[in-house]
C-alpha cells in the first residue's frame, strides 16, 4: 500500500538520490548534481513548510515517488507563487495513481499558503503529449516552452 506524507529529515538522503535519478534523465544531466543543494530546501520544508514543501510517497520503505516545491515571487509581481522544483514517480509506478496524487497535494500546498499561481514543468525528457495531457488533465495550461544553450 503507498502511503503519501511530508518528507522527514530521516529520509532527506533518500530524497537526495531520488531527485538524482530525476536529475540525471534530464537535460540537466549536464550539470553537476549538487545534494547540498537539495539538503537545504529539505531542510527549509521540514523547518519552514510555508516556503517549501518535500512530500513523498512511500511503499514499504521504499520512496517511490515525491515532489519538492518553494514558495516564491517573480521579478514583476508580489503576488506568491508555488513553483514544482521536481516531481515524479519511479517508472515502475507509473499509471498507479502516484503522480495523480503527488500534484493534487502540490496543487493544495499552493492554495494553502496562499499562491495565486502553482507552476510545474517536465524537464526529463519524458514525452511532451503525455506530460502535457497529464498537467492539463489536473487543471494546468501551458505558457511556455524553454530552450537551453550550454556553455
Amino acid at each position: 500500500m503507498i502511503n503519501y506524507r511530508p518528507a522527514e529529515p530521516t529520509e532527506f538522503h533518500k530524497v537526495v538520490e531520488m531527485a538524482r535519478g530525476f536529475h540525471n534523465a534530464s537535460i540537466y544531466s549536464r550539470l553537476e548534481f549538487s545534494p547540498g543543494r537539495l539538503v537545504d530546501l529539505l531542510t527549509k520544508s521540514f523547518l519552514s513548510p510555508t516556503e517549501a514543501r518535500a512530500f513523498i510517497a512511500v511503499d514499504g520503505d521504499d520512496i517511490v515517488g515525491g515532489y519538492l516545491a518553494t514558495a516564491q515571487r517573480i521579478a514583476t509581481s508580489d503576488d506568491l507563487i508555488a513553483q514544482e522544483i521536481f516531481i515524479g514517480a519511479r517508472p515502475d509506478y507509473y499509471n498507479k495513481g502516484v503522480g495523480g496524487y503527488l500534484i493534487q497535494d502540490f496543487k493544495e500546498w499552493a492554495e494553502k499558503i496562499g499562491a495565486k499561481m502553482a507552476v510545474t514543468c517536465s524537464s526529463l525528457g519524458v514525452d511532451n503529449d503525455r506530460a502535457d495531457a497529464f498537467f492539463i488533465r489536473h487543471g494546468f495550461e501551458r505558457f511556455s516552452s524553454e530552450f537551453a544553450r550550454f556553455i
